[in-house]
């Protein structure tokens, strides 16, 4: 379960942690074999700033007692330029849930879900009907939340499952 106190808002509303993200965005590059530099993430982040559209990365926030909250996660919604196999053929730009995060001493407490949810209702208020995503590793955490795998590919030099979620169905 969330914790109640932790709140996620899109990253422009609280640009002071615009850094920690694109480090935790850089870091899980690389942990998964994928090709990056901070400075690219760092550029890739500011451009969101102005929110509102897709690209846009969401931040949980947990409150501290006499400091400013702390940075417990993110979540990224972007547009790739690729065309699922079984996507519509007017589907030129999906929409990607990407690049979720949860700080190691915040994981088991609903907050990724949280990230999940609140990222599904931001495309789905945006009118997207489909969300997209590439995992090596989580594929049960997203099939518990509705996921429906479509198949398997090579991302990194590692089997990756594609996965989507229909924002207008159960």
């Amino acid at each position: 379960m969330t914790p109640e106190p932790v709140t996620v808002v899109p990253l422009g509303q609280r640009p002071e942690y615009l850094e920690p993200v694109a480090r935790w965005h850089h870091t899980e590059c690389l942990r998964q074999g994928l090709v990056s530099e901070l400075s690219v993430r760092r550029a890739r982040l500011e451009q969101q700033v102005a929110g509102g559209r897709i690209p846009v990365t969401l931040i949980a926030l947990a409150p501290q007692p006499s400091s400013a909250p702390m940075l417990a996660g993110c979540i990224s919604l972007v547009r790739y330029h690729y065309r699922p196999f079984d996507a519509p053929a007017h589907t030129t730009s999906p929409v990607w849930l990407s690049s979720l995060y949860v700080a190691p001493a915040q994981r088991e407490q609903g907050i990724g879900t949280h990230l999940v949810t609140t990222a599904e209702a931001y495309a789905r208020a945006r009118g997207e009907q489909y969300l997209w995503l590439s995992t090596h590793d989580s594929t049960g955490f997203y099939r518990r939340r509705g996921w429906q795998p479509v198949r398997t590919i090579q991302l990194a030099g590692r089997e990756a499952q594609v996965m989507t979620r229909n924002l207008m169905g159960p």
